[in-house]
Parts: C-alpha cells; structure tokens; sequence
C-alpha cells in the first residue's frame, strides 16, 4: 500500500510538471531554456496554415521564443469575447492579433500595453506610417497589413452591353453614372435575374458611398451623424437602386444566394469587396475580372470617392510578464519573410512592411488583376480608416438592423437614421 500511495504521488506531481509546461505563459522555464509567449487570434481556413508557418519563423528567428498559440474559431466578437474574460480572470495571452475597431476599446480599458515608445525606435520608412494610429491617445498595435475595398465588375458584361468600364481614381465615375449603369445592366426576373449591382448589407461594404456623397459615420469630435442630410442621402441613394430601379438586389435575395456568389455565378454585374476575394477571383475562369474607383457625388462640396483602409494588428497584454520577448515576436511576425509567407497564403492583406510590399506588387495582385488597375484597389491616398470608436460594434450592428429595414421598406430613410442617431447617441456622451 505505502509503495502504491508513492507510486501514485510521483504519477501525480509527474502530471503537474506535464500541465504546467504546457502553460508555458506562467514558467519562463517551461521549454527548457526558452521563454514561451502565448499567442491568440482567429484561425479561420486558410489562416490557420499561414499562422502555423508564421509561428515557425519566428521561432526560428528568435531561438531562445517557444509560441505557444491558441487559436479562436468564429469571428472578431468572438475573439474580443474571449479575450476580454481572459482579461478578466487574469490570464490573457501575452499577444493577441484583433481588429482596428477594437483597439480604442482596449487602450480605454487598458487591456493592451502602449507600444508608443517600442514603435518610435523604428525605422518608419520600412512601413505604411499611416497605418500607424492611436486609440484614446495610445499606439497599442502593430498592422499586419492593409485591407483595401473597390468596385469589382465583370468586364464581359460590360463589353457585351457596350457600356464604358468603370475608372480609376485618376476620374471616377459619378453617383449618376453608376447607377445608370447599375439600371443598364439588369436584365431578366425571378430566380434568373441578372444584376447590375450586388452588396451585403453591413456598413463596411457601402461606406464609400457614404464618403463618396461627402458624409461621415461621425464627426471631428467622435459624435455620431447618422441623421445628418449626407447620411440621409447616402442610405435613399441606396434604398433606391433596390425599389425604383431595381437593380441592386435586395436582402432578401441576399438570404437566397450571397452577393459573392451572385458576382461569381454571373448574375451580378458590379460588387464592392476588397484583397480578401482577391483568391476567389482567380478561381473565376467564366469572365475577366476589373477593378475600379467607387463612384463619388460631385454635387456636394468636399465630396471625394474612397474606400474604408482596413487593418488588424499585434497588441501586447497590458502587464505580459514577458513583453520584451514579445515585442520581438511580433516584429518577426512584420517582417519581410512573414509578408512573403502571408502572400503565399493569400492572407493578411496588403503587407504593411513597405519595403516588401513595392518590391512584390506584381505578383501580390496581378493575376487576376491588370496592373494598370492596382491602384483603383491599393489607392492608399482615397482610403479611410474603419471607425475605432468604443462602442463601435453595437453601433455597427444598429446601422446595419435599420439599414435592412430601410432597404425591405419597412421604416422611412429618414425615421431609419433618425433611429439610429437616436439609439446610438448614447455611447458618445
């Protein structure tokens, strides 16, 4: 008995030693002579591999980092949900990759370290120094890369339509000239109707007509303008390609089939989405694939096109007993090899290492894209930054509940955004 009691005692405390390595983040020592970083972030199909290959080279870059990582299925609320419990219970991990929109609320509540002093020992002009932001006063993330938006288009609808292709920011099309192409363009009815436009219905995707029309999501100072006239304009230009012309699909056809895939499947002329489908475009072998500026409403003063810049990045747990270590993994995870390998994936975006990025530009668009036409998706001058604001997800998901209304005709333009001001105006005291 006492030599089976020994037995189980060793077995016990053999299994603690085991459990505790693999918590690297709590025992500098827990591989051996390294020091174990912990790493969270979304790991969602193609990312997943292209994470695992970024891991391995910064471990090899930096021998004396074990990354131990811990990956999150589902999306950036996802994330952010887990993180902020993590947070809570404190044992959050010492890097986490998440979304712009987040960052203000993680500098507010003070959940991620201020990377401000570690970033100024950079040489910027190895980077996009705009993507390069503060959150409430603080720079708490390093960009992955750069997510750009633009007007995709079938190039043989346009050509069998006779209809003049799109342009680039060099001379954009007008409101006016792209909805009479939008009308132009859509043929037929029912199940085999074909579309001159297609957009899901979050604010992300039509967000540069709202600036194109001159409008804003807020102002200057952070407060909300949802009811203000550009704002009004934006949503009945919109509401009326679906109910007047009948030419952008409505969100019931959107629960039917995604506007993706009715781009795909060729039944929808035009669509606004960015790098992310840059993979599923080259799969299309049906028809050529264009890119062009998003249109823009020269009648109002100031009104310019433009597309939301959209980023995610590295951020270090405030109070990581490890950051030094960290900092250097994340500069490995921006590093000219981590773009080659996150273009290789087709992930990640626009890499922010600028060096890389201009070096490659060839082959990180074209194919599919024509070279002459990069620029329509990487016009870096005409983006916008995706609002960081803290409540931003609430508000987001407020635009998008009236926005379907508005667009199904069950509630007026006006009393849509006066709503949305209305429930919104609340986290911007």
């Amino acid at each position: 008995m006492k030599k089976g009691f020994k037995v189980c005692i060793i077995f016990l405390l053999a299994l603690v030693l085991v459990m505790t390595a693999c918590r690297g983040g709590k025992n500098e020592n827990s591989s051996g002579d390294k020091t174990t970083i912990r790493y969270s972030t979304l790991a969602n199909g193609r990312d997943a591999n292209a994470i695992k290959e970024l891991i391995d080279h910064a471990m090899s870059v930096n021998p004396d980092i074990n990354i131990e990582f811990e990956p999150v299925v589902g999306d950036w609320w996802d994330l952010n949900q887990k993180y902020v419990s993590q947070i809570a219970a404190g044992d959050p991990p010492d890097i986490i990759r998440h979304a712009e929109s987040f960052m203000t609320l993680l500098s507010i509540n003070d959940y991620a370290a201020d990377l401000g002093p570690r970033i100024k020992t950079l040489d910027m002009s190895n980077y996009y120094e705009n993507t390069f932001s503060r959150y409430a006063g603080k720079q708490v993330m390093v960009p992955v890369g750069i997510y750009s938006q633009a007007l995709f288009y079938n190039r043989d609808m346009f050509e069998r339509a006779g209809i003049p292709e799109p342009r680039g920011y060099d001379n954009p099309w007008t409101f006016d000239e792209f909805r009479v192409a939008a009308k132009a363009l859509t043929t037929g009815s029912g199940t085999s109707k074909v579309y001159g436009f297609a957009i899901p219905f979050d604010p992300a995707k039509w967000a540069g007509f709202l600036w194109g029309n001159g409008g804003d999501f807020h102002d200057a100072d952070g407060k909300p303008t949802f009811n203000s006239p550009r704002f009004k304009e934006t949503c009945q230009f919109l509401v009326d390609l679906i109910q007047v012309d009948g030419s952008m699909a409505s969100p019931a056809n959107a629960q039917a089939i995604s506007p993706w895939d009715l781009f795909e499947s060729g039944r929808c002329a035009m669509i606004i989405t960015g790098q992310w489908d840059l993979v599923n475009v080259k799969a299309i072998t049906d028809f050529k694939t264009g890119v062009a500026a998003s249109p823009y409403n020269p009648k109002n003063p100031g009104a310019a096109p433009g597309e939301p810049m959209f980023l995610d990045g590295y951020c270090i747990s405030k109070g990581s007993k490890f950051e030094e270590h960290a900092w250097k993994v994340i500069l490995s995870f921006v590093d000219e090899e981590a773009s080659a390998i996150n273009i290789k994936n087709g992930v990640f975006g626009w890499p922010s290492n600028r060096n890389y990025a201009e070096a490659h530009q060839a082959e990180l668009f074209t194919p599919p894209i024509d070279p002459d036409q990069v620029e329509a998706l990487m016009g870096l001058a005409y983006t916008h930054n995706w609002p960081a604001l803290p409540n931003w997800t609430e508000t987001e998901q407020s635009i998008r509940r009236y926005f379907e209304l508005m667009t199904l005709g069950e509630i007026s333009v006006n009393d849509g955004c006066e709503s949305i001001q209305a429930e919104n105006v609340k986290f911007y005291q």
